[in-house]
């Protein structure tokens, strides 16, 4: 087989198959840890096979990746015609399209970046863990996720000769619950999106999204957002002249959050913002009086960094990654203690000593998580593999 040193070619292919816009953090990893791969091998002679469809190909695009995946010399696209339709397809199509493509373009290391992997693809196979909130937390997933991943998680961890994790967290509940497979996890941790970057280069003013200073928290409405708990936290707050903005798409929980809000009477301080482009999310963190991070779990939680990265001063829980990730830049508190939750809101608006501090902290926490660095480390390991 072809290493990365010798005149032969070594050809990687990326299962991406699940890519779509509705994505979040997920969106975040696959487009960050392409174009980190792509960048950490070129010098090597390596061929790079993307597997997306249509829509995932448009999301690839719009992260800044179309120079990089229009050097035919270096990449191949193949866009496929169909998909998004939700898990079941997507796994038809990783399960039953993905090998043909991969034996088709002669795939010696195939990499997926999401929870399983191509059972029948034939090359070597990596794939990446973000969480195991299938086991941990099994109600915050609805009975057909739960189902799959309790079937396609230990299969994938059967067959993929090498296992990634975004944070030693989520490596940490592999070993816990599978005894790691007998292998060695690589660490390869998440970091802020290709967007922020650019807005943090723009430098503009920020837009105002509340008619008074506001506290924001970004994450889809679900139950390990903790939002219902959030809402019940910021309405004792001492400032009443303070908004909460939370970002994200609806989920489960929304109409949780919308009853607890209105039910003790903050409605009109609380804007569920929707889903949000990346430059209207740019807007959000740059007039933000501080981020807040109330989940109940998180594998890694790039809302964390992304924060630190925009100089916002970060409150955030302690559960799941939250804490590794965060080290000693964000007021930390427990995600069911209420009250505790309403201390760290009260410290962090009021204290402007304790933000500026903050601040300073986060600067240099955020600056520790690249994707230079976590695409090395995919391409070291494959190389490795190939060797």
């Amino acid at each position: 087989m072809a290493t990365s040193g010798s005149a032969g070619r070594l050809t990687v292919g990326y299962n991406m198959v699940a890519l779509h816009p509705r994505m979040a953090g997920m969106r975040t990893y696959m487009t960050g840890m392409l174009g980190a791969i792509l960048s950490a091998t070129v010098s090597d002679p390596w061929h790079h096979l993307v597997m997306t469809t249509r829509a995932g190909a448009g999301v690839l695009r719009d992260a800044g990746l179309a120079g990089a995946l229009a050097d035919r010399d270096r990449v191949t696209v193949v866009e496929l015609p169909f998909g998004g339709g939700g898990k079941p397809a997507t796994l038809l199509l990783e399960q039953l399209v993905v090998p043909v493509l991969a034996r088709s373009y002669g795939v010696d290391v195939l990499h997926s970046f999401d929870y399983s992997v191509p059972l029948m693809a034939g090359p070597r196979l990596t794939m990446t863990l973000h969480d195991l909130q299938y086991l941990r937390n099994p109600a915050f997933l609805g009975t057909g996720q739960r189902a799959l991943r309790a079937i396609m998680v230990p299969l994938g961890l059967r067959a993929a000769d090498e296992i990634l994790a975004v944070s030693g967290h989520t490596a940490n509940d592999v070993r816990e619950y599978f005894d790691g497979g007998g292998r060695t996890i690589t660490i390869v941790p998440n970091a802020p999106a290709a967007w922020v970057d650019a807005a943090l280069r723009e430098r503009r003013e920020a837009k105002r999204h509340a008619a008074s200073p506001y506290v924001l928290s970004v994450g889809t409405g679900n139950q390990q957002k903790n939002y219902p708990r959030l809402v019940e936290a910021f309405a004792a707050v001492e400032r009443k002249d303070v908004s909460l903005v939370i970002a994200g798409r609806a989920g489960a929980d929304t109409p949780r959050i919308l009853e607890r809000a209105q039910a003790l009477g903050i409605a009109n301080r609380v804007v569920l913002a929707g889903f949000c482009a990346d430059a209207e999310l740019a807007d959000l963190y740059r007039g933000a009086t501080a981020v807040i991070v109330p989940s109940v779990h998180e594998g890694f939680g790039i809302p964390v960094i992304e924060a630190m990265a925009f100089d916002v001063p970060v409150a955030s829980s302690r559960a799941g990654a939250l804490a590794d990730v965060a080290g000693d830049a964000a007021l930390m508190f427990d995600p069911f203690d209420v009250p505790a939750m309403t201390r760290a809101l009260d410290t962090i608006i009021g204290d402007a000593a304790v933000r500026e501090s903050l601040r300073s902290r986060g600067r240099a926490r955020a600056a520790a998580f690249s994707w230079a660095s976590s695409g090395k480390v995919l391409r070291d390991l494959i190389a490795r593999m190939v060797q």
